[in-house]
């Protein structure tokens, strides 16, 4: 059978813990948005720097490719240097959403205990009214 009490001290754990989960996501949104990323063509023509929310900051070419190829060429390199940085952001965006579905799932355990603790609560209410008739 379920032990109030016990769930009852994981809920307050759980509710004392919140404040520290809500900061600890708040700062990983933030340093998410701090990283960088790089991506390179193939060649390492064009190098691309993005910060870790997918903002280009930076598009190095070299001048090696910048003398030899023309510019639909130049183009295609950096688009390749482009989505490689891009992938890269993602793949930390990922990493992200992750600990986001983590943190979204203990949310709704929560909800659910406390509405089970309510019932609880509710059941108690009826017998001790039942107890002092």
């Amino acid at each position: 059978m379920n032990d109030p009490e016990a769930a009852l001290r994981r809920l307050r754990d759980l509710a004392q813990s919140y404040p520290e989960r809500l900061a600890a996501a708040t700062a990983a949104a933030a340093e998410r948005g701090r990283s960088e990323v790089t991506g390179t063509s193939s060649d390492g023509s064009v190098t691309v720097t993005a910060t870790g929310d997918g903002t280009i900051t930076n598009v190095t070419f070299s001048t090696v490719a910048l003398r030899k190829f023309d510019s639909a060429t130049l183009g295609e390199r950096a688009a390749e240097a482009i989505n490689k940085a891009l992938e890269a952001a993602d793949s930390q965006g990922l990493a992200a959403a992750e600990d986001n579905a983590s943190a979204s799932a203990l949310d709704e355990a929560l909800d659910t205990l406390n509405y089970r603790l309510d019932g609880v609560l509710s059941e108690l209410g009826h017998i001790e009214r039942s107890l002092e008739s």
